[in-house]
């Protein structure tokens, strides 16, 4: 500061340099956080042709700390969250697109690359187009974005018990019925947690693709890969790796 007490004059490329550190800094300090600005219980009972006062009244809550509008809002964020449960009906989509690619006549080998290939082109269609997954994918990822701030534990729960049921499906209506048809097995030193690891780090691999697709720069590597003169996606090269890597491949 100057002996007058005035603010040194910047250019105005100083004082966009200036505001972007100190947003860099409370990026630091204090991280991410999601919003549901856009979700509001004023414009949701106007949308729904019904008396504010009875909207106020349905969401009061038995928390004197909680408001209405808090309480709608939470209630809206775990019904989406559920929601994602919609995308069980989508893996037995992918279950059934697996089982449509084995070739009896094939070897096992050949069997399980074919029906990778078909699986991962499934899910991978289904993860891009799903507004509901990205959301979930932002939520995991902002639960410990707020430096020294308390994990919500509720939500934690709701996202936990989603990835669960999620987990439990794709085990029963992909990974084991292929194991069987195929004839792969547990590698013994996995023994039958196997089936739960290959489902947690198929579907962490999974998503993070799908992050990754909307960068522009990635899509022809994440989906236009050339093998041997057949065209594989990374996802399908990923989950080939992680098949040998649980279990024993005939």
């Amino acid at each position: 500061m100057t002996s007058t007490g005035r603010r040194p004059r910047r250019s105005a490329e100083q004082t966009r340099e200036l505001l972007v550190e100190r947003g860099l800094a409370a990026l630091h300090e204090r991280g991410l956080s999601v919003g549901l600005d856009a979700v509001t219980l004023e414009t949701a009972f106007r949308e729904a042709d019904l008396p504010r006062s009875s909207a106020y009244a349905a969401w009061a809550s038995q928390d004197p700390a909680q408001t209405p509008q808090e309480t709608f809002q939470r209630e809206v964020l775990r019904r989406a969250i559920r929601s994602r449960l919609g995308d069980l009906s989508a893996t037995a989509d992918t279950g059934q697109s697996v089982l449509d690619a084995l070739d009896p006549d094939a070897a096992p080998a050949q069997n399980l690359r074919n029906v990778l290939r078909a699986g991962s082109e499934v899910n991978f269609a289904i993860g891009i187009s799903s507004t509901i997954w990205r959301l979930v994918m932002a939520l995991q990822a902002l639960l410990g974005a707020t430096p020294g701030a308390e994990v919500d534990e509720e939500l934690a729960g709701w996202l936990s018990a989603a990835e669960a049921e999620l987990r439990e499906t794709s085990i029963a209506t992909i990974y084991r019925p292929l194991g069987e048809l195929i004839g792969f097995e547990p590698r013994p030193e996995f023994g039958e947690q196997a089936w739960e690891l290959m489902a947690i780090s198929a579907g962490a691999f999974a998503e993070g693709l799908v992050a990754r697709h909307r960068l522009d720069g990635a899509r022809p590597h994440l989906t236009d890969i050339d093998r041997d003169g057949e065209p594989w996606t990374l996802l399908a090269l990923g989950l080939e790796a992680l098949v040998h890597q649980f279990f024993d491949v005939p």
